[in-house]
């Protein structure tokens, strides 16, 4: 049953990932500045509370969607929000699923390079915490920070590379918090119309 979950969401990333992009190529009018799509690998320090000792390492990969738009442009400075569905897979039964929403901030350094950081927050369901915590019924928190850069392959498409830094908990709505950290590379495509 987890496989086909996990083949299912893939699916549907891709799938809005390439619907948006028809769309955008085949209109004057585009519902975002940024469409992308990012995969990404990292390890995961897994705690039963903050104060815990006993730890459990897991390592995961992952596969987002990015959307974004801007709202504030100035000289070589770029603002902008996105919301991002993302689904992490670990090497063993557990995987993460949610949406993040945040705010980037880019600096183009020149035409081909520009460098970013971001911050965002969302719903997200980790199962390894849901099977720790049944009461929180899957309810967490995720936020993620990181910082990256931009290669641009021409002015409508660039890859991207980027560390990010999450913690998924519940945000003590429920006792115990149980919560987990995560640090992992991502690598992304994204495609511009602005």
């Amino acid at each position: 049953m987890q496989k086909l979950f996990v083949c299912f969401l893939t699916l549907i990333l891709i799938s809005s990932f390439t619907v948006a992009v028809f769309a955008a190529e085949n209109s004057d009018r585009h519902c975002f500045d940024e469409v992308g799509i990012k995969i990404g690998y990292g390890g995961d320090n897994w705690a039963l509370t903050p104060w815990d000792n006993n730890r459990i390492d897991y390592m995961t990969t992952s596969v987002s969607g990015y959307f974004a738009n801007e709202f504030y442009r100035y000289d070589n400075a770029v603002s902008s929000y996105f919301f991002e569905p993302i689904y992490q897979q670990a090497f063993s039964a557990n995987f993460e699923a949610g949406i993040n929403v945040g705010v980037q901030y880019r600096i183009d350094f020149s035409e081909k390079v520009a460098g970013f950081g971001f911050f965002g927050i969302g719903p997200h369901y980790a199962s390894i915490l849901t099977k720790a915590n049944p009461s929180s019924n899957g309810f967490n928190i995720e936020l993620v920070f990181g910082a990256g850069a931009y290669y641009f392959l021409s002015k409508k498409e660039a890859l991207s590379f980027s560390v990010n830094l999450t913690h998924t908990s519940n945000g003590r709505f429920f006792f115990p918090n149980y919560m987990n950290n995560d640090v992992y590379g991502e690598i992304g495509y994204s495609l511009f119309y602005n």
